[in-house]
């Protein structure tokens, strides 16, 4: 199996880590660390400018034409430049569940909102608290949300949530309009602002629902997309680590000649 990068993909990757070195000083983690929205406004216009929202996207809905690795490139600079975004929210987790399982009109109505730069997010069903989440039940020409969807992040961005919750029993994908919900800002440490949405028996259009793969492919594809995020935020981390090693004097030498620093970085190296 061939695992390198194609000449377009290496393109995507380092034009991709150009841009967001430019703008780490005014987008990056530390100059947003105040900010209520946790992203930047003007980068997220550059990012739908240069088609990074519908990079994964067929031409027919918006899109560039790529695929989900292609994408996954852009989260894996996010991650190493530090750059806290929407993308991986709107794309892989809202994104690719709708291109790969919705019904033509899902993907005519919210891939080309993705593409052309609405963002949306998603939340899925807890997985570590089973049986807890949104419930939604079958009404006239559409269903009715009740509960607590947990930890959604860029929810105060975003006009429409991916909620999944369980019909039956089984879990069941639904887009709802942010304002049609009660958002929570959790105090927590990360970047990307997460909420609690209260739903009260919120009643959506059954042209709203995706089905049963589509729900669980809203965790799958997040969790593919921020293993790449992190491989990014990793790779950074030896970066700076090399770094230091290499200007750090002790003893009259860079600490980054002893043997032991140097097993430590190898080491550090093949985990990333």
């Amino acid at each position: 199996m061939d695992l390198s990068l194609t000449e377009d993909q290496e393109l995507i990757a380092a034009t991709a880590r150009e841009l967001l070195e430019s703008k780490a000083a005014t987008a990056g983690a530390r100059a947003l660390g105040g900010d209520p929205s946790g992203h930047s406004a003007p980068l997220w216009k550059e990012m739908v400018e240069l088609g990074w929202t519908g990079l994964a996207f067929p031409e027919e809905h918006g899109g560039v034409g790529g695929d989900f690795l292609d994408v996954c490139l852009l989260f894996e600079q996010l991650g190493y430049a530090q750059v806290p975004s929407p993308l991986l929210a709107s794309v892989a987790c809202c994104g690719m569940p709708v291109a790969r399982f919705g019904t033509s009109a899902q993907k005519e109505r919210w891939l080309n909102a993705i593409s052309v730069g609405q963002i949306v997010t998603a939340a899925p069903l807890p997985w570590d608290r089973p049986g807890e989440g949104p419930i939604a039940s079958r009404s006239d020409s559409g269903y009715v949300l009740d509960g607590t969807a947990t930890f959604v992040p860029f929810a105060a961005s975003a006009e429409h949530i991916l909620v999944v919750a369980r019909l039956d029993g089984e879990p069941r994908a639904f887009w709802v309009d942010t304002a049609d919900v009660t958002l929570k800002p959790l105090g927590t440490i990360g970047h990307d602002r997460p909420c609690h949405a209260e739903l009260e028996a919120l009643w959506v259009p059954g042209e709203a629902a995706l089905g049963a793969d589509a729900a669980t492919a809203i965790s799958l594809f997040g969790a593919a997309a921020t293993c790449a995020e992190m491989v990014g935020a990793a790779q950074r981390v030896l970066d700076m680590t090399v770094q230091y090693a290499t200007e750090r004097e002790q003893f009259g030498r860079a600490v980054g000649s002893f043997q032991a620093v140097q097993h430590h970085c190898a080491n550090m190296a093949i985990d990333v």
